[in-house]
């Protein structure tokens, strides 16, 4: 059955499902969502998602919300001997991959991206103290780059993918790079796996 992705351009949530088709090579309907409009909160997509959130993913009578989700399920169904990797079988190595997984769609949303969002959408934030968590984080990143060179695993997973996007736009959030040579290093060779895809506003490392 086709693939239908509901999409916002900017989202890096968003961007992390695009990535893993791509990488996949799975053919989709992409449906721009667009969260600036208001598009996620009119009656017909709250239907879709009553969360009023993207990325949704909708295959026949499936729907599947929350970008973890999706990863996992996409994984699941697609990856063949070839790509398998991206969420691996065995128990402490797939516990190491949800475990940066988690710090994508927790740590890093709550910090580095709700900095974005401010700039992007005019959230109101305590930019001082997001900044110094911002910060905090890449440190904690970059300390753990430089022993090896994925997030979970000796090849990427969707852990690399959970975290890239919003790190990767830290400019839109007026954060420096400059000082994480090893978060760096990381972002360059994410973005010379075949089958990258980049967004808006993405810089190249």
């Amino acid at each position: 059955m086709p693939l239908t992705l509901y999409d916002f351009a900017l989202s890096g949530n968003c961007h992390k499902v695009r990535l893993l088709l791509s990488f996949l090579d799975v053919s989709y309907t992409k449906i721009p969502t667009s969260v600036k409009n208001g598009e996620t909160r009119t009656p017909e997509f709250l239907r879709i998602n009553p969360f009023g959130q993207v990325p949704v993913l909708v295959e026949g009578d499936l729907t599947i919300r929350d970008s973890l989700a999706i990863l996992v399920y996409l994984v699941r169904k697609y990856a063949n001997a070839d790509n398998q990797h991206w969420l691996p079988a065995a128990p402490a190595e797939m516990a190491q991959v949800l475990s940066w997984v988690a710090v994508g769609n927790g740590a890093v949303q709550d910090s580095i991206a709700t900095l974005r969002k401010h700039y992007f959408l005019g959230a109101q934030v305590d930019k001082p103290a997001l900044e110094s968590k911002s910060y905090d984080l890449l440190g904690i990143f970059d300390q753990h780059l430089a022993q090896q060179r994925w997030l979970a695993s000796a090849s990427p997973t969707i852990a690399d993918i959970a975290c890239f996007p919003y790190i990767a736009l830290a400019g839109d959030a007026q954060l420096s790079l400059d000082k994480f040579g090893n978060v760096r290093r990381w972002l360059r060779d994410f973005q010379k796996l075949k089958g990258y895809v980049s967004m808006a506003g993405m810089p190249e490392f």
